[in-house]
């Protein structure tokens, strides 16, 4: 059984390098949106940290909100995918959104990610390059109350 729980940012940065940045030493791994207003979260099976999200209050570009929140460095441990524990995460950080009056989530999202955030309900945008790397990514978002 996992468990959902917020943490420090240092207790997820090990793993936001593993998942996020395989093969790619020395990326990113702390944003500049990982500030003081963020909340951290981990997925623990018998203990151990397979998964990690975060969230700040912050705008989503081009879309218009009373309380929005920035997903953000969300990761799943290779050999723990395909189980749900992404759903579970997320499920947990829309309702800690909802309890906060938030009322929009978004995230920019790998072009493979996207399927898995439209089957949790989220609309998608179109394709864009994001600096520094110029990766492509698109703008993911979802209404709270929904």
């Amino acid at each position: 059984m996992a468990l959902v729980r917020e943490v420090e940012l240092d207790t997820l940065l090990a793993l936001r390098d593993r998942a996020l940045t395989p093969g790619h030493p020395g990326r990113p791994i702390i944003w500049p949106y990982d500030n003081e207003s963020a909340t951290h979260f981990g997925v623990f099976i018998a203990g151990q940290l397979v998964g990690c999200v975060s969230i700040t209050p912050q705008e989503m570009p081009g879309r218009a909100a009373r309380k929005p929140y920035h997903l953000h460095s969300m990761a799943v441990e290779p050999e723990h995918q395909g189980i749900g524990l992404g759903r579970e995460m997320l499920a947990s950080v829309l309702e800690t959104v909802r309890n906060l009056s938030g009322d929009l989530i978004w995230a920019t999202a790998r072009p493979s990610a996207v399927t898995f955030y439209r089957r949790c309900g989220f609309q998608a945008g179109e394709e864009m390059l994001v600096p520094p790397t110029n990766a492509p990514m698109r703008y993911v978002w979802r209404l709270t109350g929904k």
